[in-house]
């Protein structure tokens, strides 16, 4: 469903992963800028009735649907990696500022910017906030169930707020919580719908795709040893949407697997949820219930060219919804090759 994927592989040309993303990344004692630049080229392929592409790759779904029984086509598209983060270090006081795609959440698919600090508070751990914002705004349909028509495309953006405590008292446990507004420019659902004759006033109410969503996750670091980490996530997410058969609760559980080498690094990821609609849906005469599976494969060749900060990244990931209703069904396949630069 188009809602949750902006938070799986579907954000478009963001991809880049570090070893220091899975340390638990502690604040500097020096005082000074870091972070990283990432430059590549991807490919992404799409089956979707409701994503229309990207700013960075155009058009990926079907402009006109014959039917709304039919299954999307498939649509690949080749796309430019470019991502970065920036942090500045106050030493005496160990805090950070921080602006762009943090590692941390790009090696587990979530594609959210933001601008926040994050404060060492000793042996509690690491408090953070930060303003979470769409840097490269996703885009979809004006009306996504117009048939024999061609379909116009908008932007969805979100926007809101992040919470973080990570370490908690010394431990390798962390929290997250965080608030988005989902914003979608011209949200015109079910107005040019004339399947079975035009649908009323509540009716199209109920597929309104703007609201609110509210995420609570939980982590923990398991070292296995030396070498090896194995990171299990859980999610609950709530859509809280103004069309009520849009709006859903959905719970996710996602494990990621790092290998630490001294020239390699291999990160392999899993997510699994499942989720259900508020409402019946007014066109399908279903209350929507989905089931997602998403894999992810992460290989990173550090000290390239014998250059201490620069890398070779290499990502692939494979991410499909399947719904009780036909229409929703999702499958997104990306890769890329990069390049990441630490300073």
């Amino acid at each position: 469903m188009m809602k949750r994927m902006m938070t799986g592989a579907v954000c478009l040309g963001l991809l880049a992963m570090s070893s220091q993303a899975y340390a638990g990344q502690a604040i500097p004692e020096e005082s000074g800028f870091s972070g990283f630049v990432q430059l590549g080229v991807g490919i992404v392929s799409m089956e979707s009735n409701t994503v229309a592409g990207a700013s960075s790759v155009g058009t990926l779904g079907e402009r006109t649907l014959s039917s709304l029984q039919e299954s999307p086509d498939s649509e690949t598209k080749v796309y430019a990696v470019f991502n970065g983060e920036l942090k500045y270090t106050f030493g005496a006081s160990k805090t950070q500022l921080f602006f762009g795609n943090s590692l941390e959440d790009l090696v587990r698919y979530d594609f959210t910017s933001q601008i926040g600090v994050r404060q060492d508070v000793g042996k509690a751990g690491i408090m953070g906030g930060g303003i979470l914002f769409t840097s490269f705004p996703t885009e979809v349909w004006k009306d996504p169930y117009m048939t024999d028509t061609r379909r116009q495309r908008t932007d969805r953006s979100s926007q809101g707020i992040r919470f973080a405590w990570e370490n908690i008292m010394s431990s390798r446990f962390d929290v997250q919580y965080s608030y988005r507004e989902i914003s979608i420019d011209k949200e015109y659902s079910g107005n040019d719908y004339f399947g079975t004759g035009p649908i009323t006033a509540y009716q199209r109410s109920l597929l309104d795709r703007e609201g609110d969503q509210y995420t609570l996750a939980g982590e923990y670091t398991f070292v296995l040893d030396k070498q090896n980490l194995l990171k299990p996530k859980v999610t609950i997410n709530s859509y809280d949407l103004d069309g009520e058969a849009m709006a859903s609760d959905e719970i996710g559980v996602q494990l990621t697997h790092t290998y630490l080498g001294e020239r390699y690094v291999f990160i392999s990821n899993i997510y699994l949820s499942t989720s259900e609609n508020d409402k019946r849906n007014p066109l399908f005469n279903k209350t929507q219930e989905d089931d997602t599976i998403g894999l992810g494969f992460i290989a990173i060749y550090q000290k390239l060219m014998e250059i201490p900060e620069l890398s070779l990244v290499g990502n692939v990931a494979y991410y499909t919804t399947d719904s009780n209703i036909a229409f929703y069904d999702t499958t997104v396949f990306v890769s890329s090759v990069s390049c990441l630069y630490r300073f």
